[in-house]
């Protein structure tokens, strides 16, 4: 069977000379007593067996493994932890789990590799370490960093503290802003050791500026907020804020980091560029120990400006009196924006006669303009980004013509307040109107131009006598005369 016992010792010893595996091994080194009586070693010690290049793996099983019984680094390691099959098997670890292995003082290197680089299988803190960066040779060779490299180790969360260091402290190596940190200065106590600072007094760390910020946190510090650089329409929502910003460490590290603005000097509807600031969010890891803030230049594109103006009614009737009479109303045809402030500028056109409330033109003038039926205003629009809009707009006035005046034939000036006086009011608007009042033997008791002068049945200051009276009334814009009766009554 080639396990190196002759059939004959075999037979004599009982065993199979067909099987490999099975010969008498007395000390279950797995070296059969044949072997150990040839090789001058003890068959009843299973620590004693030759191994030549003192692996721990007998030269007879170095032999079976097809590995070099004279090279101490070439043994059969299947699962490639470092430790021989063999001595996996005699330990009771799987040696196909590459992390099962015997470790006594559970500082992740196996008692076999100890005991091969002369450290203490049952103490924790010794191990080899050639670099002195608190990590093993034993696991820097398996994390593939250099062992004699301080500054070379696994760190996967770029904290600075080595994977195995958060492993035996039970942080996060994972997460950059967990580590151990005893006396909560934000550096972690790892760092501080490696420092020659305390790492339990929160006022012993390493500040090599002076500027208060321990160089660990100086290191992973802010320094720098890109400024951002936004456009919106007129009037539309800041929604296109970034959300993160680009911030440069003191190292030159370029991070992304969360960002809340503050817009409260911000007026989208009012054109220009304005300066804001925002607060940056939390990063594991990143320290913003100098207060800096995020900056973004936000440019409010122009409105355009209103496109029309409309006025609803532009014709209305010329008023009896001194009143104001509502005309129609302005829209704004601006499909941008619904707030606009309407006025009519002072000293333009026709715009004295005028007045404007809220979005109502109105007439609104003490000289009746006789003559006159047509008129002209500017209307002026501006909206909340500034735009100006002029708008011309011609209103007519209609007046009844001289046949349509309503002239009341009877009055009763007694003095009882009702009545009491006679005028026609619709000739305010007409130019060169006058009225004349006659008694029958043809005295003119009563003249006036002014349309606003009613007469109260009195000629020179003294009551005239009850009865019928003649009125012309003439206009002069060529409409002609008209005349009439009226009855003057004091019941």
């Amino acid at each position: 069977d080639g396990d190196g016992v002759p059939d004959y010792i075999e037979g004599k010893d009982g065993t199979d000379p067909l099987n490999p595996k099975d010969y008498k091994d007395t000390d279950g080194d797995g070296v059969p007593d044949y072997i150990e009586g040839k090789d001058g070693t003890d068959p009843l010690n299973p620590k004693d067996y030759k191994d030549t290049d003192g692996d721990g793996v007998p030269d007879y099983i170095e032999g079976k493994d097809g590995t070099d019984p004279l090279n101490p680094k070439d043994y059969k390691d299947t699962d490639g932890d470092g430790v021989p099959d063999y001595i996996e098997a005699k330990e009771g670890t799987d040696p196909l789990n590459p992390k099962d292995y015997k470790d006594t003082d559970g500082d992740g290197v196996p008692d076999y590799i100890e005991g091969k680089d002369g450290t203490d299988p049952l103490n924790p803190k010794d191990y080899k370490d050639t670099d002195g960066d608190g990590v093993p040779d034993y696991i820097e060779a398996k994390e593939g960093t250099d062992p004699l490299n301080p500054k070379d180790y696994k760190d996967t969360d770029g904290d600075g503290v080595p994977d195995y260091i958060e492993g035996k402290e039970g942080t996060d190596p994972s997460n950059p802003g967990v580590y151990k940190d005893a006396d909560g200065d934000g550096v972690p106590d790892y760092i501080e050791s490696k420092e020659g600072t305390d790492p339990s007094n929160p006022k012993n760390n390493k500040d090599t500026d002076r500027d208060g910020v321990p160089d660990y946190i100086q290191d992973r510090s802010i320094v720098v907020a890109k400024t951002v650089y936004v456009e919106i329409v007129w009037g539309g929502l800041a929604n296109n804020m970034p959300s993160n910003v680009w911030v440069t460490t003191s190292k030159g590290a370029l991070v992304n980091v969360p960002i809340s603005w503050n817009t409260s000097i911000l007026n989208r509807f009012r054109r220009g560029l304005y300066k804001l600031e925002g607060d940056l969010g939390k990063i594991a890891g990143l320290f913003n120990s100098y207060g800096i803030k995020g900056k973004v230049e936000v440019t409010v594109l122009p409105k355009p400006a209103p496109l029309d103006l409309i006025l609803s009614n532009n014709i209305f009737k010329a008023a009896k009196a001194n009143q104001e009479v509502a005309i129609g109303s302005l829209k704004v045809v601006d499909p941008v924006d619904n707030r606009h402030v309407l006025e009519l500028p002072l000293g333009l056109s026709d715009n004295k006669y005028f007045r404007l409330i809220n979005d109502v033109i109105y007439w609104s003038s003490t000289d009746p303009v006789a003559g006159r039926t047509s008129f002209k205003i500017v209307v002026r629009v501006t909206d909340r980004d500034g735009n100006i809009l002029d708008k011309l707009l011609e209103i007519t006035r209609t007046r009844p013509s001289i046949a349509d005046i309503v002239i009341y034939n009877t009055f009763t000036p007694n003095g009882d307040g009702v009545n009491d006086t006679w005028g026609v009011p619709d000739i305010r608007s007409y130019l060169g109107a006058r009225v004349q009042v006659f008694e029958r033997s043809g005295v003119r008791v009563f003249y006036t131009e002014d349309p606003d002068v009613r007469w109260d049945g009195t000629y020179k200051g003294k009551e005239v006598p009850v009865g019928t009276y003649y009125w012309v009334i003439e206009i002069k814009e060529n409409l002609g005369t008209r005349r009439g009766l009226l009855n003057l009554l004091r019941k």
